[in-house]
């Protein structure tokens, strides 16, 4: 093509930076190879023949073809452009998760990132297939194959009706709640509050009375505002619930770890990407816990999420 474009082997060469023989030998290997005549040569340069000008042609828009292959696979690489598929058991409402997606969102605008809200067993099943990347959920789960990074927790309040009579104390034993219907979401963090009342009233020596519902869970506090009973919910859930119920502390002071959890053999370059922000976000947030920032919580996110963003 630079022949062609130049006119002659001698400014071609001289434009490559190499000896003349080196371009001939090459188009001549090439001719050979191909069994037709690329060029006609004379005194005055080279001059492409009527097939040699078809064959640059189509060799040009191959050329092309293959250099956008390779942008692509590059912004894959690099995670500018791809996909990520996050599963969840999680609400959004967290500082953290909030702060993370917002990140995230602003380091790679045109990756395409999506959600599916499903229980912990099945997204677990999905990790395994390879039908999201990572999963946000409840606990540390420990599987072969998988990997897992604490990301951080929340207290677990107790959820009621304005109009209980336990919404005037400031803290709650469990041993009170014995007789209270607890509902809970089949879905989403219905499964891991169900897993804690069922650990804490054993120790009671007793079972708690679920009320397991097929609803989201802010159906779930509407339930709860309109005295069908009483339910659990992480502290970034219960501040912003409905106004018709109160969020009270539990005097064990039980706190949810949320993780992140995906494949190890996971390859997916947006992956790796999220995680390292993940891992960044909270080794900031660690530190500005450590040293007691005084600045408050919202601001202390806000602060971290602008450190990651300038990153």
């Amino acid at each position: 093509m630079l022949v062609a474009e130049h006119g002659s082997l001698r400014r071609a060469a001289d434009y490559l930076g190499v000896h003349q023989s080196v371009v001939g030998r090459r188009i001549a290997l090439l001719e050979s190879r191909l069994g037709i005549l690329l060029f006609e040569r004379d005194h005055f340069g080279s001059k492409l023949t009527d097939v040699g000008r078809k064959f640059l042609l189509d060799a040009r828009e191959g050329t092309d073809r293959i250099l956008q292959a390779v942008e692509q696979v590059t912004a894959v690489r690099e995670a500018r452009n791809g996909k990520l598929r996050i599963g969840t058991t999680t609400p959004f409402a967290s500082a953290f998760y909030q702060g993370l997606l917002t990140v995230f969102r602003a380091r790679y605008p045109s990756l395409c990132v999506g959600f599916v809200c499903r229980p912990p067993e099945q997204l677990l099943m999905d990790i395994q297939s390879a039908q999201i990347d990572v999963a946000i959920m409840a606990g540390e789960p420990m599987h072969p194959g998988l990997a897992t990074l604490k990301l951080w927790s929340e207290t677990i309040s107790l959820l009621l009706p304005k109009s209980h009579t336990l919404s005037a104390a400031d803290s709650i034993s469990w041993s009170v709640l014995r007789d209270e219907r607890f509902i809970l979401s089949a879905g989403g963090t219905g499964s891991e509050m169900r897993d804690r009342l069922l650990c804490r009233f054993s120790e009671l020596g007793c079972l708690p009375r679920l009320d397991i519902q097929e609803i989201c869970q802010e159906d779930v506090l509407q339930l709860v505002a309109s005295n069908y009973g009483v339910s659990l919910g992480r502290t970034s859930v219960a501040d912003n619930s409905n106004a018709g119920i109160a969020v009270r502390a539990l005097d064990t002071g039980d706190t949810l770890l949320t993780s992140a959890v995906w494949l190890k053999r996971n390859s997916n370059p947006a992956l790796k990407k999220f995680l390292a922000i993940a891992r960044t976000k909270l080794a900031l947030t660690v530190a500005c816990s450590t040293a007691g920032c005084p600045i408050g919580e919202a601001r202390a996110a806000r602060s971290v999420n602008a450190k990651l963003s300038k990153g």
